[in-house]
């Protein structure tokens, strides 16, 4: 949409006019034919830069560092999860701005089930206790599988606020 406003904008001609009653534009003869396209460039890339700044547009997400270790997760291989506290996450180079951490699990080897996680308010501590949220722990019904934690950034405390960073890391369970 801000594209079609700025092509609107830069090339909007009254109709109905002859040329000497037409809005002036950078005039082709102190400027040559040559230069006159590129200074319509930079008009057109100033109009869109103004118009991504009016939307909210923002630079993307830096990323930091997550680690974490089971620590006491209890063992399972039922492939019925409990309810279970959370693991111990290390975080390094989280972006400044966060507010809170929000942090999701999923096993690589079953996608589709949802293990969930927790949203965790930051103070700029990079360790996060282990119990900080409930979620459902892993319980692979046979084997091992792998599991990723992603912990996103953000600057508010609720799930809409904007994202400043993400970050994952992966493990096998058990052990």
């Amino acid at each position: 949409m801000s594209y079609t406003f700025c092509l609107l904008f830069l090339h909007y001609r009254p109709q109905g006019r002859s040329n000497a009653d037409r809005p002036a534009r950078l005039p082709r003869k102190r400027l040559g034919a040559k230069l006159q396209p590129m200074f319509e460039k930079i008009a057109m890339l100033r109009c869109l830069a103004t118009a991504a700044v009016l939307a909210g547009f923002t630079l993307p997400a830096t990323a930091f560092e997550l680690s974490f270790s089971w620590g006491a997760t209890p063992a399972c291989d039922t492939g019925r999860p409990a309810e279970v506290d959370s693991p111990e996450f290390r975080l390094s180079n989280v972006p400044p701005g966060t507010r809170v951490i929000a942090f999701e699990m999923t096993d690589l080897n079953a996608p589709e089930f949802h293990h969930g996680g927790g949203t965790v308010p930051y103070s700029g501590n990079d360790l996060i206790p282990a119990g900080a949220f409930r979620y459902l722990g892993p319980c692979p019904p046979m084997g091992q599988h792998r599991y990723t934690w992603t912990a996103t950034a953000r600057d508010r405390g609720t799930t809409f606020g904007r994202t400043l960073g993400e970050t994952s890391a992966t493990r096998s369970f058990p052990r």
